[in-house]
């Protein structure tokens, strides 16, 4: 016998399906994405075990005709293909040209669908590919969807299947990312007998934000807003309320929830140095191209995209963060009410109350869940710098300082706690960075300093020495293992010593690998306003605190420090006299 046969069609559609649906939620995300391109407006997602047991998908969208029902169960069906031209025109969210029959493949299926009024529903019972049984039933307009013992035929697919938690994790970021796209929607998820959410469909994002991902995460949330041929919309969360991972940036490119490491590197520059070392960005960012600059077909999920036009699109992204995040002051006021909830753990109590939101009424399902705390309005740049760019702190009393680092100003019904090194970082970063960019500038040192390495990374600095010399900074090999520095970028300041050299040089290489000029470029400024900035700890002049308290209005940034650090936080009055219990 040959060693090359040709499977047989049973297991090849079992080998396909299982590309197809690698887990549960795979199968979920499809049967949702199916009831959101027959126009439901209400979805109830059901899952038991993870999803290993039971996906119960059901809604009130188009259901389906007899036949379209049972050519629906067959391989390659589609609703939405008609030609190879039809490929870059995609609109909904995705063609899905094996997607119930892969389902089927897998499980113990059964489907309940009814098209119109006049026409009688009708039930499929399907396993493993085999259409079983066709009758007619009595279920209402929509379509459900039920899929049983997911793997039962496939041992091994299944024995590797993750904890019901885990999977029931997977599912949970499916369900979110589709409840987020389309706020009008009404979407309930259940496991077991436990309703995890429910939204309440009424169009408005941000009442679905609360919903889903909870108050605490909505509240520390800034619009965005850009026009042209990359559209952008959404929010994008305060830098100091950033958490540690990218758990909670969502991404949706012409309304698809995507993967996409342009946008997220994008939305990293567009925070800049307002976002602190080991916090992610956050937020939901919205772009909408045209079809055609869009290629969803990279990734057998759909999950990842790319992007004809990158270069607008990061710009755009980029340009709509940096606007929003410089619209408004970000001061972190010092309260002790408000927790965070989790994804998947909707409004507690505890981190929403009253009946505000944004200065408008809460969504019914949330009012009576604890006594009023509204939340701050957005402040348009407009509004800030009314008054000639006056900011609170220049129009306060300075008190003095606290321990020579934190410099203390009431104003009105505010006190205010500036943090004099990281105030002073940012007045020089700013003003270092200006000077930067008008063009680099080299000082020779009067005693070259000799620093020891591996070859390996003289290596590297040897042969970008060219590169590093338009940077500012002038290096040789000295020997084996040695590099000899004789001019740095003037921005270092006219005093550096060998450890700041040894910082700098550290900036360079990472890992073994020369940095990318503008990352390079940003490190040498940051690390240059640091090293001549005001230290905690320095005692200060009343003219002193003055003159940096205006430098810092004159900042273009002036609340965080160019890692990230708040330069200021607030409490007020109200506050104050609830610690001393003067009020309840």
């Amino acid at each position: 016998m040959g060693k090359i046969e040709i499977l047989d069609s049973a297991v090849a559609a079992k080998i396909a399906a299982g590309e197809v649906i690698d887990r549960p939620a795979s199968a979920v995300k499809e049967l949702v994405e199916n009831s959101i391109d027959a126009g439901a407006t209400i979805i109830r997602i059901e899952v038991e075990r993870g999803g290993k047991d039971l996906i119960r998908v059901s809604d009130n969208g188009y259901g389906m005709s007899r036949e379209d029902a049972e050519l629906s169960l067959k391989k390659h069906a589609t609703s939405k293909i008609r030609e190879m031209d039809d490929l870059g025109r995609i609109t909904s969210m995705g063609f899905r040209g094996e997607a119930l029959f892969s389902i089927s493949a897998v499980s113990r299926f059964r489907m309940l669908t009814r098209e119109s009024a006049e026409s009688p529903g009708m039930e499929i019972v399907a396993e493993g590919s085999e259409i079983i049984s066709v009758s007619s039933a009595d279920c209402p307009l929509g379509t459900e969807i039920e899929v049983k013992d997911l793997f039962f035929n496939m041992p091994a697919r299944r024995k590797y299947l993750k904890t019901d938690r885990v999977e029931l994790s997977h599912i949970s970021q499916v369900v979110v990312e589709r409840a987020l796209a389309h706020p009008e929607i009404h979407f309930s998820f259940s496991h077991g007998r436990t309703q995890l959410f429910t939204t309440p469909g009424n169009g408005k994002l941000l009442d679905t934000i609360v919903a889903v991902l909870g108050s605490q995460f909505a509240r520390s949330l800034i619009p965005i807003s850009k026009t042209g041929e990359a559209q952008l919309s959404g929010f994008i969360a305060q830098p100091l309320e950033t958490p540690p991972t990218l758990s909670h940036l969502f991404i949706f490119v012409n309304g698809r929830p995507v993967k996409n490491g342009l946008i997220v590197s994008a939305v990293r520059e567009g925070y800049g140095t307002m976002l602190m070392k080991g916090r992610q960005p956050a937020g939901l960012i919205f772009v909408d191209v045209a079809p055609e600059w869009v290629d969803v077909n990279i990734h057998p999920a759909k999950l990842e995209v790319r992007f004809s036009e990158d270069g607008k699109v990061f710009g755009a992204v980029r340009d709509s963060v940096r606007s929003a995040l410089g619209s408004r002051e970000i001061i972190p006021e010092q309260r002790d009410i408000g927790r965070r909830a989790s994804l998947a753990g909707g409004v507690s109590a505890a981190s929403y109350s009253g009946q505000h939101w944004q200065g408008r009424t809460a969504p019914s399902h949330i009012q009576d869940m604890g006594r009023q705390a509204r939340l701050p309005e957005i402040e348009t740049h407009e509004e800030r710098t009314a008054g000639g760019g006056r900011y609170r702190w220049l129009s306060g009393e300075i008190i003095g300082q606290l321990w020579n680092t934190y410099i203390l100003v009431q104003a009105g019904d505010e006190f205010l706690m500036i943090d004099q090194h990281a105030a002073h970082e940012r007045v020089r970063y700013e003003m270092l960075r200006r000077d930067y960019e008008e063009g680099v500038k080299s000082q020779e040192l009067l005693v070259p300093v000799i620093m020891e390495m591996s070859q390996r990374d003289v290596s590297y600095l040897t042969e970008f020495s060219g590169e590093l010399r338009k940077l500012g900074l002038a290096l040789e090999p000295f020997g084996s293992g040695t590099i000899q520095i004789s001019a740095v970028p003037v921005v270092m300041g006219q005093e550096i010593g060998k450890e700041a050299v040894k910082e700098l040089l550290g900036q360079i290489i990472e890992g073994g690998r020369i940095k990318e000029r503008r990352e390079f470029s940003e490190n040498i400024i940051k690390l240059a306003a640091c090293h001549g900035a005001i230290r905690a700890g320095e005692t200060l002049t009343l003219e002193r605190i003055k003159i940096l308290l205006r430098e810092l209005a004159a900042c273009e940034n002036p609340f965080t420090c160019p890692h990230g650090r708040p330069t200021i936080i607030s409490m007020d009055r109200r506050e104050v006299e609830k610690r001393f219990k003067r009020i309840v």
